[in-house]
C-alpha cells in the first residue's frame, strides 16, 4: 500500500511539473490593445535616472569616438592591458562587491577601466587544453597563433 501511494504521488508529482514546463505553440501571445506609451508612462520612462544615465553614457562615448576621428596623425603608442581571468562573469562579482563594500547594493557600481571609452572581449584558449594558462594565451594575443600550455613565445 505505501508503494502505491509513494509511485502515484511521484507520478502526480512528475505529470504536474511536465505540465509546468510544456510550450505549447498552439496557444496565441496574449496582446493588448495598447501600442503606444500614454503620456504619463513615457514621462516616467524619459526621467527616470537609469535612462537618463545611460543617454548621458551615450553621449560620453559619441564624443570620445568623435575625438579619436578628429585627431589627423597615427597612435604615437598602444597601452594594452590584459585582465587575465577577468571573464565577463568574474569582473561583475567584483564590481558587485566592490559596490557592496562602499554600502550601496553593488549592481550600479562602476569599476575604474569600467570607464575606458572601448573595451574588448577575446575568446582565449590553448590548443592542447580547454581551460588555459596565461603563458599560452598571451603567446596567441601577441602572435596571432595558438600554442600549447605553458608555451610562451614559441
Amino acid at each position: 500500500m505505501k508503494f502505491n501511494i509513494l509511485y502515484i504521488s511521484v507520478l502526480a508529482g512528475s505529470l504536474l511539473l511536465s505540465a509546468c514546463g510544456t510550450d505549447d505553440k498552439s496557444k496565441k501571445p496574449e496582446t493588448s490593445d495598447k501600442t503606444e506609451l500614454t503620456n504619463i508612462e513615457l514621462s516616467t520612462t524619459l526621467n527616470n535616472d537609469w535612462h537618463k544615465q545611460s543617454l548621458n553614457k551615450i553621449a560620453a562615448t559619441e564624443t570620445a569616438i568623435a575625438a579619436i576621428k578628429n585627431q589627423k596623425s597615427a597612435a604615437k603608442n598602444i597601452i594594452l592591458f590584459v585582465g587575465d581571468g577577468m571573464g565577463i562573469s568574474t569582473v561583475t562579482a567584483a564590481r558587485i562587491l566592490d559596490g557592496q563594500n562602499k554600502g550601496k547594493s553593488g549592481e550600479e557600481n562602476t569599476l575604474s577601466f569600467g570607464g575606458f571609452p572601448f573595451t574588448g572581449l577575446a575568446k582565449t584558449y590553448n590548443v592542447d587544453a580547454q581551460t588555459p594558462d596565461s603563458a599560452g594565451t598571451m603567446t596567441a594575443m601577441m602572435s596571432g597563433i595558438k600554442t600549447d600550455a605553458g608555451v610562451i613565445g614559441v
